[in-house]
Order: C-alpha cells, then sequence, then structure tokens
C-alpha cells in the first residue's frame, strides 16, 4: 500500500489535536464525517460547500452532530502562490486534509486510501463516514435519517450507495476507464457503490484500513473498494436517492440522498436554495447566524 505524508491537516477537527497528530479522549460522538474529495483549486466549490449542505448547523437542526473536511492531493510542481492560498484557507476554516501525491482523477483511490487512514486514527468519534465527490449536492436531513435507521447489527458491516452490479471493466483503449486484462482479467467487477456518495460506518472504514494494503491496487476508486469490501464478505447496500444526474425538483430533491453534477459555486448554491425551500433545514436562523459569525 503506498504511503502519503500529509502536507496539511485539521487541528481541531474529529478527535484530534495538535495538527492533527494526538487522538484525544472524551470528546462529542459526530454522527457523520463528511469527506469531500476535493480538487486543489477548487476554492469556490469548497466554499460553497461550506455554506450549504457542509455547514454543521443544518445538521444540528435535526438533532445531528456532522463535521466537514476537504481531501486534497497536491500539484506536480510547486505553486507558491497556490500554497500560500491553501494556507490561508486552512488558517481560516481548518477542514483541508492534504497529501503528497499528485492531484488528478487518476490518484483517486490514493486520495480515498489516505483519507480513510487519516480518519480511522483520528476521528474515531465519527459514527458513520460520507465520502463525496465536491459536485454532489447533499440532502443532510435524508442522510441523518439512513443512518438512524442502521440497526446494531448492521452497523458493524455497514456500507451503502448506489450500487453497481455486474458491471463489465472497459475494454476501449481509449475510454476513460479503461482497464488492461493485465490489471483485471475477470469479466465482471464485484458489486460496489459509486464512489460519488458512499456511506461507511466506523467499523468498516477500520476494517478497509486493515485490508487494503493486501488488495491489489487500481485506480478506480469505487471499484477497488469493492475489492476490498469483497475480501471481508461484505456487500454494499444500494440506496434509493442518490441521483447521478443534476435535479433541482423540489420533488426529487425531497426524498434525495444526493445528487449529481453541481460542478460550481452557482449551482451548488441555487440548489441548495432549492433543498431550504422544502425544509432540509427547520431552524434557517441557526444556519444564517453561523455563517454571519
Amino acid at each position: 500500500m503506498a504511503q502519503f505524508s500529509r502536507i496539511r491537516a485539521p487541528r481541531s477537527m474529529c478527535n484530534s489535536q495538535g495538527n492533527g497528530l494526538r487522538p484525544m479522549q472524551n470528546q462529542s460522538t459526530i454522527d457523520i464525517l463528511f469527506v469531500v474529495k476535493s480538487r486543489i483549486k477548487s476554492f469556490d466549490q469548497r466554499s460553497a460547500i461550506r455554506s450549504t449542505w457542509g455547514n454543521a448547523s443544518c445538521a444540528l437542526s435535526v438533532g445531528a452532530l456532522t463535521q466537514t473536511l476537504f481531501a486534497l492531493g497536491t500539484t506536480a510542481v510547486p505553486e507558491p502562490l497556490l500554497d500560500f492560498l491553501l494556507q490561508r484557507e486552512q488558517d481560516e476554516h481548518d477542514d483541508l486534509l492534504q497529501f503528497d501525491f499528485v492531484d488528478e482523477y487518476y490518484n483517486n483511490t490514493y486520495k480515498l486510501m489516505s483519507s480513510l487512514k487519516y480518519i480511522s486514527r483520528y476521528c474515531p468519534n465519527a459514527r458513520f463516514v460520507m465520502i463525496v465527490d465536491e459536485d454532489f449536492l447533499v440532502n443532510v436531513k435524508n442522510v441523518i435519517r439512513t443512518i438512524r435507521s442502521v440497526t446494531n447489527l448492521e452497523y458493524q458491516t455497514y456500507v451503502s450507495g448506489h450500487v453497481y452490479d455486474h458491471m463489465k471493466p472497459m475494454r476501449t483503449l481509449w475510454g476513460k476507464w479503461y482497464i488492461s486484462y493485465l490489471s483485471y482479467p475477470f469479466s465482471t467487477f464485484p458489486p460496489y457503490a459509486t464512489g460519488g456518495s458512499i456511506i461507511f460506518s466506523m467499523p468498516v472504514v477500520r476494517l478497509l484500513v486493515v485490508g487494503m494494503p493486501f488488495v491489489k491496487y487500481l485506480w478506480i476508486d469505487d471499484v477497488y473498494i469493492g475489492f476490498v469490501l469483497l475480501k471481508y464478505g461484505i456487500s454494499p447496500r444500494h440506496l434509493n436517492g442518490i441521483y447521478l444526474k443534476r435535479t433541482t425538483s423540489p420533488s426529487e430533491l425531497r426524498n434525495a440522498i444526493s445528487s449529481h453534477k453541481f460542478s460550481n459555486a452557482q449551482l451548488m448554491n441555487a440548489g441548495w436554495t432549492v433543498l431550504k425551500d422544502i425544509g432540509v433545514c427547520r431552524n434557517d436562523s441557526v444556519l444564517r447566524t453561523t455563517l454571519n459569525t
């Protein structure tokens, strides 16, 4: 398993202290930790998420405690101005988790592996973890409803998302998700939840961290997680309500877990306006107060 060093880590998030290097005890339980796979230069998108579904005030309105962090890589060559801007962002928000692999699409598995390893060590007080792509709008209320429905027995092996079963590897050389026969000789993949929105219980996060070094690396992160889960005999559960398209329909968003293709701050804010209008946050004054402090 490849090992990457942390460049930046939250100092006050989860159960950590001293730049995320020492677990603390007796901290409040986090119902769900949102880990957003973010591109390094997506400043506006991270800002939009912080002021919409990633803001903890919304979950508080339904009696839940959440936190949001953003997982990043770095650039292939040093960019001092970018590094300055990232440090300023970290100083202000303390929610960046940055590693020293090159931040590109084909390194998404490294981003996921590194994030889960960090979380398993420094965020033990999180009951669930939701891995989210930065272009997903999340209906926090329905996420909380989903995790509250998980029984104690289910919790130990709980993984859910939009599940694909019997998917075939792409063998077209110029395809975005091309997989060679050398990399994977079989005709179908094991069941896996698409990587844009996956919910894990903390026990499963720990199992993944233990199991990942023993599973052959694959750059498609969600399929790779499916391989690791298969080793444990764990099947991901299909969740209705994860839209792989962008929808701003109030009736669809009311029942949604998340919706894809909110690819810029304007779209994210517009989608959030629809969610607020249908009552996702019961106490909007709490949200406004938090955002204005």
